[in-house]
Parts: C-alpha cells; structure tokens; sequence
C-alpha cells in the first residue's frame, strides 16, 4: 500500500500502526452510538478483507476516509458472519464435550 505522494509504507504492521488515530475516532463516534463490542481489530480485519485486499496503491487519505465513513452495521453484520463460521464446543468441568 502506497501513502500519499511522499510517504511508502512498508508492511501492514506499519500501516496499522499509523492509522491508530484514525480507529480512535472512529471508535470514539461508535461509543457515542453505544456501540462498544467493535474494537480497532474488527474495523481493520473487515476493510482489509471486504474493501482494501485486492486495491492497489491507495493512499493514506483513502484508507482514513475509509475507516471513519465505514458502516458498524457492515461491521456487525461482518463479525457474526465470522462467528457462525466458527467452531463452537461446550465445555464442561473443564472438559470438552
């Protein structure tokens, strides 16, 4: 991924890392809708995979506007897909059943 006109960055963890103030205000305007069971993670998994995956060179104005326009419904709708493909086990005593 390619950051604005002078600015490369070179792997994802670094991406992640400077898009932290971009997820806290995204975070902060789904806590004022009470929305609080989305965490950074879940925003970054769901554009990674649904938007910015098979994009190239975007840049870091684009992928900000991205994580602060992004739709929680989206998001939730994202996350219990992930769930129902999830393996659920009962667990009882401490042993699995």
């Amino acid at each position: 991924m390619n950051g604005d006109d002078n600015m490369e960055v070179s792997s994802l963890s670094e991406l992640y890392n400077s898009l932290r103030p971009a997820f806290k205000v995204k975070l902060r305007l789904l806590r004022e809708k009470n929305i609080n069971y989305i965490k950074q993670e879940d925003i970054w998994q769901y554009l990674y995979e649904t938007k910015w995956l098979n994009i190239r060179r975007l840049t870091i104005s684009e992928i900000v506007s991205s994580i602060l326009h992004c739709d929680e419904m989206q998001i939730d709708l994202f996350l219990k897909e992930k769930l129902m493909n999830n393996e659920r086990n009962l667990y009882f005593r401490g042993k699995r059943e």
